[in-house]
């Protein structure tokens, strides 16, 4: 209710008509859902193991936060799009004319910044 308030009945997303008539597009996108099927496994490993390291570590409050925040604040020299839920980006990606590599990248380094994320966050739930 309260998305409709702001931004009324339309759709979060915008998106452009997409056809995928001919089969590479269609080879395209069953490879990106396959992929990304294959790489959810190893992106939740890569999380288990910050937690672990967190826990591992023991390192005061303070300094496991500036860690985390230290990591996303490097990552976004480069990649500011890591900051955030990723709605400005997917309006893009969905909209705009991306490379593949800027696509793979971000995608990369979004996870690196959640682990990071996950590193601060745990030490605070856990009071480390």
């Amino acid at each position: 209710m309260v998305i409709r308030h702001w931004i009324g009945l339309r759709p979060i997303y915008t998106l452009p008509s997409l056809t995928l008539a001919h089969p590479p597009a269609i080879a395209q996108v069953l490879g990106l859902g396959l992929l990304a099927g294959i790489l959810a496994p190893a992106f939740l490993a890569l999380l288990d193991a910050c937690l672990r390291l967190v826990q591992r570590l023991r390192l005061p409050l303070p300094l496991s936060l500036g860690l985390g925040g230290f990591a996303i604040g490097a990552i976004s020299l480069w990649y500011p799009q890591v900051w955030g839920n990723g709605h400005a980006v997917a309006e893009f990606i969905l909209t705009g004319s991306p490379t593949r590599d800027f696509v793979l990248s971000l995608a990369l380094l979004k996870m690196l910044a959640t682990a990071a994320t996950v590193i601060a966050s745990q030490a605070t739930i856990s009071g480390a």
